[in-house]
């Protein structure tokens, strides 16, 4: 749909009308995917084509329900002392060739802001900084690790992780403003 109005004059009439300034899908008008993967992928194989095997509904048939990837790292984040397990279990999870697809974005973005609002910078630069590590053109992961090395008295790796975010999203004026104030 589209939305988003913005306001404007029709030129004879002067009759202010509203008018549609974005195109929102599933997604944000901002995300600039070219597709979004699917949460589990089984990719076929000429030898699977050749065989008449079905990888995707093998994979259905298969699967086994999980706590989903939020729930679970959420879990071993708010555990004490389980930092490091959590880590590992992002880790495990993005190097599972199911998920090459999947991109925890918008779930780690979540997991990270609470961290913040904790006040556990280190931990929050430690997460973020294994999810820019999958998903580089994050502009959200930057912007946040910029926020978590502050938190840790860490300006200049915090001016460079906001400069980051700024090259990756031009219009990230939250990473611009924090930028400009480290840097003058």
């Amino acid at each position: 749909m589209y939305g988003d109005p913005i306001p404007m004059e029709l030129p004879s009439s002067r009759i202010v009308i509203n008018l549609s300034s974005l195109y929102w899908q599933d997604v944000g008008p901002l995300d600039h995917r070219l597709w979004t993967g699917p949460e589990i992928a089984a990719e076929l194989s000429s030898d699977d084509y050749a065989a008449s095997v079905d990888p995707a509904l093998n994979a259905i048939r298969t699967y086994t329900l999980e706590p989903g990837f939020k729930s679970a790292l959420g879990s071993l984040l708010m555990e004490q002392k389980s930092m490091e397990r959590a880590l590992k279990y992002y880790e495990d999870f993005q190097k599972l060739p199911t998920h090459r697809f999947f991109n925890p974005d918008q779930s780690v973005t979540k997991l990270v802001d609470s961290l913040i609002e904790d006040k556990r910078f280190a931990d929050a630069v430690d997460l973020l900084r294994l999810h820019a590590k999958y998903h580089p053109r994050s502009f959200k992961t930057f912007e946040r690790l910029g926020t978590a090395l502050e938190g840790v008295g860490q300006k200049s790796q915090a001016a460079q992780a906001y400069a980051e975010a700024v090259k990756l999203n031009p219009n990230a004026w939250s990473a611009s403003d924090r930028l400009r104030l480290l840097t003058h």
